[in-house]
Protein backbone atom coordinates (compact mmCIF):
# COMPACT_ATOMS: atom_id res chain seq x y z
CA UNK A 1 0.00 0.00 0.00
CA UNK A 2 2.79 2.45 0.92
CA UNK A 3 4.67 1.64 -2.30
CA UNK A 4 1.56 2.34 -4.38
CA UNK A 5 1.01 5.62 -2.52
CA UNK A 6 4.61 6.71 -3.19
CA UNK A 7 4.30 5.76 -6.87
CA UNK A 8 1.10 7.80 -7.21
CA UNK A 9 2.77 10.78 -5.49
CA UNK A 10 5.71 10.58 -7.90
CA UNK A 11 3.34 10.30 -10.86
CA UNK A 12 1.57 13.48 -9.74
CA UNK A 13 4.92 15.27 -9.29
CA UNK A 14 6.10 14.21 -12.77
CA UNK A 15 2.84 15.47 -14.28
CA UNK A 16 3.19 18.80 -12.47
CA UNK A 17 6.82 19.05 -13.55
CA UNK A 18 5.91 18.43 -17.17
CA UNK A 19 3.00 20.87 -17.22
CA UNK A 20 4.84 23.62 -15.32
CA UNK A 21 7.67 23.30 -17.85
CA UNK A 22 5.35 23.23 -20.88
CA UNK A 23 2.58 25.63 -19.92
CA UNK A 24 4.13 27.62 -17.09
CA UNK A 25 3.21 27.41 -13.44
CA UNK A 26 0.41 29.99 -13.65
CA UNK A 27 -1.24 28.31 -16.64
CA UNK A 28 -1.18 24.73 -15.32
CA UNK A 29 -4.22 23.83 -13.24
CA UNK A 30 -4.73 21.06 -10.72
CA UNK A 31 -7.26 19.59 -13.19
CA UNK A 32 -4.57 19.58 -15.93
CA UNK A 33 -2.09 17.91 -13.60
CA UNK A 34 -4.63 15.30 -12.54
CA UNK A 35 -5.42 14.54 -16.19
CA UNK A 36 -1.77 14.00 -17.10
CA UNK A 37 -1.20 11.95 -13.94
CA UNK A 38 -4.28 9.83 -14.64
CA UNK A 39 -5.89 10.53 -11.26
CA UNK A 40 -9.01 12.34 -10.10
CA UNK A 41 -8.59 16.03 -9.24
CA UNK A 42 -9.36 15.33 -5.58
CA UNK A 43 -6.66 12.66 -5.38
CA UNK A 44 -3.99 15.34 -5.72
CA UNK A 45 -5.24 16.96 -2.52
CA UNK A 46 -4.58 13.70 -0.65
CA UNK A 47 -0.89 14.30 -1.37
CA UNK A 48 -0.53 18.07 -1.75
CA UNK A 49 -2.45 20.91 -0.12
CA UNK A 50 -2.43 23.01 -3.30
CA UNK A 51 -0.43 23.87 -6.40
CA UNK A 52 2.13 25.77 -4.32
CA UNK A 53 2.77 22.61 -2.28
CA UNK A 54 3.40 20.75 -5.55
CA UNK A 55 5.90 23.40 -6.59
CA UNK A 56 7.56 23.27 -3.18
CA UNK A 57 7.93 19.48 -3.46
CA UNK A 58 9.53 19.88 -6.90
CA UNK A 59 11.96 22.51 -5.59
CA UNK A 60 12.93 20.47 -2.55
CA UNK A 61 13.37 17.35 -4.68
CA UNK A 62 15.65 19.20 -7.07
CA UNK A 63 17.69 20.67 -4.24
CA UNK A 64 18.04 17.27 -2.61
CA UNK A 65 19.13 15.64 -5.85
CA UNK A 66 21.40 18.33 -7.27
CA UNK A 67 22.59 20.13 -4.17
CA UNK A 68 24.72 17.38 -2.72
CA UNK A 69 26.07 16.46 -6.13
CA UNK A 70 27.02 19.96 -7.20
CA UNK A 71 28.95 20.75 -4.04
CA UNK A 72 31.52 18.09 -4.96
CA UNK A 73 34.72 19.64 -6.31
CA UNK A 74 35.52 19.37 -10.00
CA UNK A 75 39.05 18.31 -9.10
CA UNK A 76 40.88 20.94 -11.13
CA UNK A 77 44.08 20.28 -9.20
CA UNK A 78 44.02 16.57 -10.08
CA UNK A 79 42.70 16.94 -13.60
CA UNK A 80 45.36 16.87 -16.22
CA UNK A 81 45.15 19.14 -19.22
CA UNK A 82 43.35 16.31 -21.00
CA UNK A 83 40.20 14.32 -20.35
CA UNK A 84 39.91 14.29 -16.55
CA UNK A 85 38.01 17.56 -16.25
CA UNK A 86 35.93 16.88 -19.35
CA UNK A 87 34.85 13.52 -17.95
CA UNK A 88 33.77 15.15 -14.68
CA UNK A 89 31.83 17.84 -16.54
CA UNK A 90 30.22 15.26 -18.84
CA UNK A 91 29.13 13.26 -15.81
CA UNK A 92 27.54 16.36 -14.24
CA UNK A 93 25.88 17.34 -17.51
CA UNK A 94 24.30 13.91 -17.81
CA UNK A 95 23.10 14.27 -14.24
CA UNK A 96 21.55 17.68 -15.08
CA UNK A 97 19.99 16.25 -18.25
CA UNK A 98 17.97 13.89 -16.10
CA UNK A 99 16.51 16.87 -14.23
CA UNK A 100 16.15 19.36 -17.06
CA UNK A 101 12.34 19.30 -17.11
CA UNK A 102 12.25 19.95 -13.38
CA UNK A 103 14.69 22.85 -13.76
CA UNK A 104 12.56 24.24 -16.62
CA UNK A 105 9.48 23.95 -14.42
CA UNK A 106 11.02 25.68 -11.41
CA UNK A 107 13.41 28.34 -12.66
CA UNK A 108 10.86 30.73 -14.23
CA UNK A 109 8.73 30.64 -11.08
CA UNK A 110 11.73 31.05 -8.78
CA UNK A 111 12.81 34.23 -10.56
CA UNK A 112 9.53 35.86 -9.52
CA UNK A 113 9.40 34.59 -5.94
CA UNK A 114 11.92 35.91 -3.41
CA UNK A 115 11.55 32.91 -1.08
CA UNK A 116 12.29 30.43 -3.88
CA UNK A 117 15.19 32.53 -5.17
CA UNK A 118 16.66 32.56 -1.68
CA UNK A 119 16.15 28.82 -1.23
CA UNK A 120 17.81 27.95 -4.55
CA UNK A 121 20.63 30.45 -3.96
CA UNK A 122 21.39 29.04 -0.51
CA UNK A 123 20.95 25.36 -1.36
CA UNK A 124 22.44 25.26 -4.84
CA UNK A 125 24.23 28.38 -6.08
CA UNK A 126 26.20 28.99 -2.88
CA UNK A 127 27.59 25.43 -2.55
CA UNK A 128 28.45 25.27 -6.26
CA UNK A 129 30.20 28.64 -6.04
CA UNK A 130 32.16 27.57 -2.94
CA UNK A 131 33.14 24.31 -4.62
CA UNK A 132 34.50 26.12 -7.67
CA UNK A 133 36.01 28.92 -5.58
CA UNK A 134 38.06 26.44 -3.58
CA UNK A 135 39.80 25.31 -6.75
CA UNK A 136 40.57 28.68 -8.34
CA UNK A 137 43.44 31.06 -7.74
CA UNK A 138 42.72 32.73 -4.36
CA UNK A 139 42.97 36.32 -5.52
CA UNK A 140 40.00 36.11 -7.89
CA UNK A 141 38.29 32.94 -6.78
CA UNK A 142 35.02 34.35 -5.43
CA UNK A 143 34.25 36.48 -8.47
CA UNK A 144 35.39 33.88 -11.00
CA UNK A 145 33.39 31.14 -9.31
CA UNK A 146 30.26 33.25 -9.51
CA UNK A 147 30.92 34.09 -13.16
CA UNK A 148 31.19 30.37 -13.93
CA UNK A 149 27.94 29.71 -12.05
CA UNK A 150 26.29 32.64 -13.87
CA UNK A 151 27.44 31.24 -17.23
CA UNK A 152 25.88 27.90 -16.32
CA UNK A 153 22.61 29.52 -15.23
CA UNK A 154 22.65 31.71 -18.33
CA UNK A 155 22.94 28.59 -20.43
CA UNK A 156 19.83 27.24 -18.68
CA UNK A 157 17.97 30.49 -19.41
CA UNK A 158 18.88 30.24 -23.10
CA UNK A 159 17.46 26.72 -23.04
CA UNK A 160 14.22 28.00 -21.51
CA UNK A 161 14.02 30.67 -24.19
CA UNK A 162 14.29 27.95 -26.83
CA UNK A 163 17.54 29.20 -28.37
CA UNK A 164 18.34 26.58 -31.02
CA UNK A 165 22.15 26.54 -30.86
CA UNK A 166 22.04 26.12 -27.10
CA UNK A 167 19.45 23.34 -27.39
CA UNK A 168 21.54 21.51 -29.99
CA UNK A 169 24.61 21.74 -27.75
CA UNK A 170 22.63 20.62 -24.69
CA UNK A 171 21.39 17.59 -26.59
CA UNK A 172 24.99 16.52 -27.24
CA UNK A 173 26.78 16.50 -23.84
CA UNK A 174 29.87 14.84 -25.33
CA UNK A 175 30.30 17.85 -27.62
CA UNK A 176 29.51 20.42 -24.94
CA UNK A 177 31.68 19.04 -22.11
CA UNK A 178 35.02 19.91 -23.77
CA UNK A 179 33.81 23.48 -24.35
CA UNK A 180 32.88 23.86 -20.67
CA UNK A 181 36.20 22.28 -19.68
CA UNK A 182 38.16 24.83 -21.75
CA UNK A 183 36.09 27.63 -20.22
CA UNK A 184 36.77 26.41 -16.68
CA UNK A 185 40.46 25.77 -17.37
CA UNK A 186 40.81 29.32 -18.71
CA UNK A 187 39.24 30.70 -15.52
CA UNK A 188 41.43 28.50 -13.34
CA UNK A 189 44.58 29.10 -15.38
CA UNK A 190 45.43 32.56 -14.22
CA UNK A 191 45.63 36.02 -15.70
Amino acid sequence: MEVQKNLRREKILKAAERLFAEKGYENASIRDIAGVAGVADGTIYNYFENKDALLDALVRGLIERLGSRESEPLGLAEADAGRGLEERILERMRFLHEDYERIAAILPVALGRPELRSLLRDAFVAPVSRSIEAELAPRRAALEARILVAASLGFQVLMLLGEEETKAAWDDPALLAPVWARFIRAAAGGD
